[in-house]
Formats: C-alpha cells, structure tokens, sequence
C-alpha cells in the first residue's frame, strides 16, 4: 500500500497586490489537492487585497492582514502556523500550475519524514505574453548561485518542515533574496537537495511593479552579502572547493559580476590554488587569472 499524499502548506506573503491577488489565490484552491493548507500572510495592504481575502475565507485556512517586517517575515509568520508535511510560498503576483499539488505530493510522497528540499521546473511570463522555461537542476553549483545565478526556481520549490530544524527560518535581515540564502544554506551546507521533475509546477509573473523589477540594487548587495558567507563558512567554502576540482575555474570565475567583484574572484582563486596545489600551473587555473585581469578571452569554454 503506497502512502498517502502528504499535507502541503502553501504560503503567499502579500502587500498592496489587490489587483492580482485573487488569480493567485485561484491557482492554488483550485487545485482539488485533498491534502492542502493554504496561509496567506498579508502585510496590512491599503488596496482591496482585504476584500478579496473576505471573499475566499472559506477556502484559505488562515489568513491575517496586519503590518509585518517586510516579507521574509511574513513566510516566517506562515511557518510557524504551518501543519503540512511539505512547505512552500507562492507570491501574490505568481501563479500555480493546474494539477501542480498533485505532481509534487506524488514526487514527495513516502520521503517527508526527513529533511529534504526539492525543485521542480516553473516559467516566467510578460504582460505581452513572452515565456521562459526553468528547469531545475540535478546537482545544483554553488558557484553559479555565488556569482548572481540560481538552478532552483523559488515558486516551484518545496521543502519539508523537518528542514527548518536543521537550517532555520528565513533570514530576516535580508529583503530581496533571503530566499537564495536559506536555500544555499539547505543545499550546500546541509546538502539536502533532491531534484524534482521537469513539470512546470509554477509560472512567475514579470511586471513594471513587481519586487523583481524595482530593487535590483538592493538584490546585488545581499547577493554580495551571501558570496561573503560562502567564503566565510568552512563548509560552503569546501563545497566550492569540491566544484573546482570538477570544473573548469573559468567556469567559477567568469560572470557578469566579475568585474564588479574582482577582490572576491582573486580571494577565492588563492585560496583553492592553496587548497589544490596541484593546480596551480594548470592552464585552467593561470587561464583564470587571466580571465579576471584582461576579460574573457575568445575561445575560453566552460564546461
């Protein structure tokens, strides 16, 4: 007898997305899961958001509109009230996937009894209706997250509760990408990560007034702050160092940010040219040197 589908508790952090809200809401109580918790965490919105939490009491399971911290705090909020087997959020502009509960609690089923995060594949969607695919993938690196890059798509990613036991909550300090951060913590530092499938579960919308769009500064920073962590954390550090014995160090060094981070990129290489002796006179390792001093060369290949 196989086990039963697990409890999913979906969390959507809100704030002045009225106008959007309720297709968000949609997406996720009409579902048909049989298993679900549905939380809706709203920071005290001004706009109609209020109204259509009233108008869908019925189908969420709790929901408050009151000033929070921003919305790291409002996921924390979510968790703390949350009774599912299998978490995840979904923001108030984003969408779930027709049968998306269904295709994760049957990929989850049987394995929530231990910490674990997965990722599934999800799209990204324009006012004019242009679309992006997002798989997720099989062995997340490290240095591609550290250098602006991410494999795991946030609205298609899902973690069991016991996870927070080992890793926490969300880091509050963090506006834009607290998210990133608790995932590399998961992933790397406790090396939880379980791949998900190739069905979009999720579609992310892109739009003039989304957080995305209006705090890009603020991202690079705390995108900063977590690169700082990994070359930091003795274990972060020693899971970067595994990458580079796999992997070209063009690949680890080479981005759209490395110009901008140049006293980092030349950290990192001393330190795993020490750590791996035996590369220091690889053409790889020189080859990177030269990548960070003079730019991309043509005919430079990652792998």
């Amino acid at each position: 007898m196989s086990p039963q589908l697990p409890r999913i508790t979906i969390i959507t952090p809100s704030f002045n997305q009225g106008t959007l809200i309720e297709e968000t809401i949609q997406s996720v109580v009409d579902q048909g899961y049989p298993n679900l918790e549905y939380i809706v965490i709203d920071g005290g919105s001004t706009d109609c958001t209020r109204n259509v939490l009233e108008q869908y009491d019925d189908q969420i399971s709790y929901w408050v509109s009151e000033a929070d911290r921003g919305q790291a705090h409002a996921v924390n909020k979510g968790i703390s009230r949350a009774t599912g087997d299998v978490i995840g959020y979904l923001n108030s502009d984003d969408l779930l996937t027709s049968n998306a509960l269904s295709v994760i609690g049957n990929h989850v089923r049987g394995h929530t009894d231990r910490p674990a995060i997965w990722s599934f594949a999800g799209a990204s969607f324009d006012p004019d209706g242009t679309e992006r695919t997002f798989l997720p993938g099989t062995r997340p690196r490290l240095s591609e997250w550290i250098w602006g890059h991410s494999s795991l798509f946030q609205p298609s990613t899902f973690w069991t509760r016991q996870l927070h036991d080992e890793v926490g909550l969300f880091n509050e300090d963090f506006v834009f990408s607290f998210d990133k951060e608790f995932f590399v913590r998961s992933t790397f530092q406790f090396g939880r990560y379980q791949s998900g499938t190739d069905d979009i579960v999720s579609r992310f919308r892109v739009h003039d007034n989304s957080k995305t769009a209006t705090i890009l500064e603020h991202r690079e920073q705390e995108n900063d702050l977590i690169r700082r962590l990994v070359f930091e954390n003795a274990t972060l550090f020693k899971a970067l160092l595994a990458e580079c014995r796999h992997h070209r160090y063009q690949t680890l060094m080479t981005s759209h940010y490395e110009c901008q981070h140049r006293f980092q990129s030349a950290s990192l290489l001393v330190r795993a040219g020490l750590a791996e002796k035996s590369m220091l006179f690889s053409r790889q390792y020189l080859g990177a040197w030269r990548q960070l001093f003079f730019g991309r060369t043509s005919g430079t290949q990652g792998t």
